[in-house]
């Protein structure tokens, strides 16, 4: 193999060799450590291979430090030294062998980037067996299997079944196998496992147990248990167990060999309790089951050190034997212990089975967030994950149960945190699907808060509610640009946007409508024209949403949306105060043939219709009224005539609103708006009244005044009971509550102008008590003051602005900065003084 490599005499000892290393030329230096090395792979005496391997790395090391690369084995010192830690890493306990491993893992790659030989032949049979194994050993078997198909176990001409090679290596696939899991997996693992076995037996000595056979049995016990064949596991289990007994394995294997034994055991065991609890054995056996595997795991633990694989495994089952006994205390405690020692299977098991204790234990979520956070975080990569414990599906399984158990326990915080762990053991997309539904989850439940309770607690939690429906769009965006290049891109960006809009991020939902339109989709798109009508009305921009609104007309016509649309753009119109094309387009609903009053476009659009109408009516009583106080112009004739017209067919438009919609939730405000019109169409027949030419003109305007004020009273109560209602059930709204005062207060001043004095007394001492601390409440005792020297009693009129002082007096002044004040604190000092003055004369 090596050419012209000088012979120098084995009889000199590995000695000679050191000593003549030093004065040989680099390339016979090489040569030399190569032809040693390769003797000492198949050295039988453990101190001359020890030797061996000693000389070839030194050699290797000396001829690094020259930065020496021979032309014909430009790989030869990195392979070197990687082959020499690997054989020394097999010569050393389990603790001291995985940093030799990593070694060899490191010069044998740079071994293959310098070239070992491609073809079959000594150094690459070697390479890839030590590569292989190494792999394995250090947690990295997913890297080997191409190496251990492709390089041995098909190498059929290279190695023969009954090489050692093919052997360790059929025997570290089915490890590898194992480890996945899967039916198919299994079926892998126990092919691999007949075939080494069967070589292993052929070779074997009736008179001695080879350590293969051991070896052999015990990775046939785990494949058996995973694949639930309990007896067949026990078989096998039971002829080493017999093997030990009899003393036929050697010293050098009889502790670890128990110890595996042991362990196995107790796995049966546990897999015993398991199978009894599934089909309803009985408890007391289940749990002897339990305890007799916690006992011989507790002596196994006892005896070794957590860095030791079987003392791990053992601490690991016994925890979770604690945990099918209901010892949620134990359980959690072993798990630590297995949890603080090194990223081992164990360890990530322990970590996923601690979380899971903790959640159903209840009051420890942030404890069990932490075990999986840490469980999760140990998954480098899908691929090369792999865990005698746990397959990726059990794992998978494991977090998306914890995930959908604190969606049902509305800890969506818990479940957001969690979704956001979740890769890579879950595709990031997916991850972000889970957060999605997570914060949508929660803004649904804030929602449902939202509509259940009290409009004061509704004040309380609104931001909160927009907030959890902001974040929704948040993550919904977040799970589109994960979806870009697929069908379900267009989806996310629909519940990104229609989140948004519901959490009044009128920026953001804009963006996403825009970008979900663009996409062209075939659902939701007139929808969305009007979603991003809205928005923009919402953002100012009032001709842009017409032009969307337009968009859904003529080009979905069909569509329910294109009825939204219309109804809108009148809306649009009127919030820039543009009455006239508002009334137009709602017009053109209340005439579409198509339609019925049933339509909810309909009744919107009817309501609307009706108060443009009802506004310009109330601007011609406000016209009215300054022309009479200002120019002396008499209200009479076809002038009343036609300022009544407008009132009545306001009234005539909103008493058919409340007939046709006798449960709209509008109709408290319609009954509020109704007495308001019937009151100030009453004041043109009062002030008709006063400018009356003759007594028939004053009598007629006599009877429509006491007949308009007559309904107006009736309209407010009803106005009044429908607030008390919603207010009863804690639904009455701030606009609501205004009205409902001005209700009380207005009654008052409706039977002031039907002269009925008395009643008057009484609305007002109702409505004065019921707010006491409003600015509404002096007028109220002034307007009881007159009334009582209307019924020709002074004392009592005089008492009532004695009231009304006491209580200005004890009003903070801030009431009077309201809005709804009319006169400042200091003027209605001086008004009170001016009607005490004056009741005092009279």
């Amino acid at each position: 193999v090596l050419g012209s490599v000088v012979v120098v005499p084995i009889l000199a000892g590995v000695g000679f060799w050191f000593s003549m290393a030093p004065s040989m030329p680099p390339e016979e230096k090489l040569k030399l450590a190569l032809k040693v090395l390769d003797e000492a792979a198949d050295e039988p005496d453990a101190d001359s291979k020890a030797m061996k391997i000693a000389f070839a790395r030194e050699a290797a090391l000396a001829l690094k430090k020259i930065d020496y690369r021979d032309p014909a084995y430009p790989w030869g010192v990195e392979y070197i030294l990687g082959m020499t830690a690997f054989y020394e890493a097999l010569t050393k306990e389990e603790a001291f062998q995985e940093q030799l491993f990593l070694v060899a893992i490191q010069d044998l790659r740079a071994a293959e980037e310098r070239g070992v030989p491609p073809e079959p032949g000594s150094y690459r049979k070697k390479w890839a067996y030590a590569i292989s194994v190494s792999l394995c050993r250090v947690g990295l078997a997913s890297e080997a299997q191409p190496i251990l198909l492709d390089e041995i176990i098909k190498m059929e001409k290279i190695f023969s079944d009954s090489d050692p090679e093919m052997i360790e290596a059929k025997l570290l696939r089915a490890d590898y196998e194992l480890a996945i899991r899967t039916q198919e997996s299994l079926k892998e693992a126990n092919k691999y496992n007949e075939e080494a076995f069967n070589e292993i037996e052929k070779q074997s000595k009736p008179d001695h147990v080879d350590p293969l056979q051991v070896r052999v049995r015990l990775q046939r016990v785990q494949i058996k248990l995973a694949m639930k064949k309990g007896e067949e596991a026990k078989e096998a289990l039971a002829w080493v167990q017999d093997k030990l007994e009899k003393g036929q394995v050697g010293d050098a294997d009889d502790y670890e060999s128990k110890r595996e034994i042991k362990l196995l055991l107790a796995q049966t065991l546990l897999e015993d309790g398991r199978t009894l609890r599934e089909n309803n054995g009985p408890v007391e056996k289940i749990n002897a089951q339990y305890q007799t595997a916690i006992e011989m795991l507790k002596d196994l633990a006892r005896n070794g050190d957590l860095d030791q694989s079987v003392t791990r495994q053992a601490a690991y089952l016994r925890g979770v034997c604690l945990r099918e006994l209901g010892d949620t205390e134990g359980a959690v405690s072993q798990f630590h212990n297995v949890s603080m020692h090194g990223a081992s299977q164990e360890a990530t098991a322990a970590r996923v089975a601690a979380g899971d204790v903790l959640r159903m234990k209840g009051g420890h979520d942030g404890d069990a967030l932490t075990e999986y956070g840490l469980a999760l975080r140990s998954v480098q990569s899908l691929d090369a994950y792999r865990n005698r414990w746990m397959d990726q599906n059990e794992f998978q399984r494991a977090i998306r149960n914890a995930w959908e158990a604190w969606i049902a326990d509305k800890r969506f915080d818990r479940a957001i945190a969690l979704a956001e762990l979740m890769p890579p053991l879950f595709p990031q997309e997916i991850a972000y699907e889970y957060a999605a539904i997570a914060t949508q989850r929660w803004a649904e439940s804030k929602q449902e808060e939202f509509d259940k309770s009290s409009v004061a607690h509704q004040q309380d939690i609104w931001e909160e509610v927009r907030r959890r429906w902001n974040r929704s769009g948040q993550a919904h965006e977040k799970l589109a640009q994960s979806l870009s290049a697929t069908v379900r891109y267009g989806d996310a960006l629909w519940t990104s946007a229609e989140h948004y809009v519901r959490g009044q991020q009128h920026l953001s939902a804009l963006q996403q409508l825009d970008a979900f339109i663009e996409t062209r989709p075939t659902r939701f798109l007139p929808t969305a024209l009007v979603y991003r009508g809205k928005t923009l009305m919402s953002l100012g921009r009032h001709q842009e949403a017409i032009k969307s609104f337009e968009e859904v007309i003529a080009n979905h016509s069909t569509d329910v949306a294109a009825l939204q649309a219309e109804y809108l753009i009148g809306l649009a119109y009127l919030e820039q105060n543009d009455r006239e094309n508002a009334e137009k387009r709602w017009q053109q609903i209340l005439q579409n043939p198509k339609l019925t009053p049933d339509a909810i476009e309909w009744q919107q659009s009817l309501l609307g219709v009706t108060r443009i109408r009802f506004q310009a009516a109330e601007e011609v009583h406000a016209a009215a009224e300054t022309a009479r106080q200002t120019a002396r112009i008499a209200l009479q004739g076809e002038r009343l005539k036609e300022a009544d017209q407008k009132y009545a067919t306001a009234i005539g438009n909103f008493e058919q609103y409340l007939s046709r919609y006798p449960h709209s939730e509008s109709n408290p405000e319609v009954m509020y708006e109704l007495a308001i019109a019937y009151q100030h169409s009453a004041d043109l027949y009062r002030w008709a009244r006063a400018d009356a030419l003759n007594e028939n003109a004053r009598i007629e305007a006599t009877e429509a005044l006491s007949e308009r004020l007559t309904i107006s009273h009736a309209y407010y109560q009803k106005a009044i009971e429908a607030f008390e209602g919603l207010r009863e059930n804690q639904k009455l709204t701030e606009l609501g509550q205004g009205l409902l005062r001005n209700s009380y207060f207005s009654t008052g001043d409706v039977l002031v102008l039907l002269e009925k004095y008395q009643d008057a007394i009484e609305a007002y001492t109702k409505a004065a008590n019921r707010y006491p601390r409003q600015s509404d409440t002096l007028q109220a005792y002034v307007q009881v003051a007159t009334c009582y020297e209307k019924l020709l009693k002074p004392a009592e009129a005089q008492s009532m602005i004695e009231q009304a002082k006491v209580i200005l007096r004890d009003m903070p002044s801030e009431i009077f900065d309201a809005p709804s004040s009319q006169m400042s604190k200091t003027e209605w000092e001086r008004r009170l003084q001016w009607f005490s003055e004056n009741m005092s004369r009279s």
